[in-house]
């Protein structure tokens, strides 16, 4: 119990704390970037949206971006953790969304934030590879420049505030 809750508590800070907002850009002749592009082309990788609009492409309405959906259900974990993670990306999505001069807003988001969180981490059997899912999903949602402008102006409203460390099943929370 104790370790889940150091988890939470590093996962919860490493989510909220402060980004420069600087965003790399590789050259489009990198061979990394040529590999990733080949890949999503040939459909063995979801295509991460990068257009310039803040909010993307949502068809079905659900509050969390297609591309976002469809790389969450590649993912080799079962539909328990695919709808953990659906439901952080809910929150991410309702980041870029979210009036940052409203305090009663950001104060629900934080602490469904670290409901979801809590959820995820009781979803995995293993809490190796929790981290890494939860900041790629972080990293693939806040893609863009816009995006990311967006995401640092919500982290430096939450600065300096506090949510209560979440308990029992949280998952119910953030369905």
């Amino acid at each position: 119990m104790f370790k889940k809750n150091i988890l939470l508590l590093i996962c919860y800070v490493a989510m909220t704390s402060c980004k420069n907002g600087n965003t790399v850009k590789l050259p489009e002749n990198n061979e990394i970037v040529n590999g990733i592009k080949k890949i999503e082309n040939e459909g063995k990788i979801p295509k991460i949206d990068k257009t310039d609009t803040l909010l993307g492409q949502d068809l079905n309405n659900n509050n969390v971006r297609d591309d976002i959906e469809k790389y969450i259900e590649s993912l080799p974990i079962n539909s328990i953790q695919k709808d953990a993670l659906i439901s952080n990306a809910k929150l991410f999505q309702n980041i870029l969304s979210i009036e940052i001069s409203d305090e009663r807003a950001l104060g629900k988001i934080s602490q469904d934030m670290a409901d979801s969180l809590n959820c995820i981490i009781t979803r995995f059997d293993k809490f190796d590879g929790v981290y890494s899912i939860v900041t790629s999903l972080e990293k693939k949602t806040f893609n863009t420049e816009e995006r990311s402008k967006k995401y640092v102006l919500y982290n430096k409203a939450q600065s300096g505030s506090v949510t209560q460390l979440p308990s029992g099943d949280t998952c119910i929370n953030t369905q």
